[in-house]
């Protein structure tokens, strides 16, 4: 890959008396015989290099962000029908005031002592 200055190259390894071989991504001027590093797993097997720590708090805040969208929604959602309830009780309040003010509709008050 000329852009990247990397070749691919065939590898090979040993792990516990055990000869392995593959091939990875080396620098364009690697020379047979070099060493290259290449991450494998307990068994020998040739794995990807591991994930870099800056993923972790990529996906922290990441996390973060949707716990707090998820409250801040919540808390919209209990505070509009809060004051949907709260605005239903004030309007039966003033309704029930003006009922009993403006009387039953005959000029009757509702209430006579």
């Amino acid at each position: 890959n000329p852009r990247l200055n990397t070749t691919t190259v065939t590898v090979s390894w040993s792990l516990d008396g055990v000869q392995h071989t593959g091939t990875t991504r080396a620098p364009a001027d690697v020379e047979p015989g070099d060493t290259v590093d290449i991450w494998v797993d307990d068994h020998g097997a040739q794995v990807p290099p591991p994930t870099p720590t800056i993923h972790a708090a990529y996906e922290a805040v990441g996390g973060a962000l949707l716990i707090l969208a998820g409250v801040a929604t919540l808390a919209a959602i209990v505070v509009g029908v809060t004051r949907a309830v709260c605005d239903r009780i004030r309007s039966a309040g003033w309704q029930h005031d003006l009922d009993t003010l403006i009387g039953d509709g005959r000029g009757h008050p509702t209430n006579r002592p």
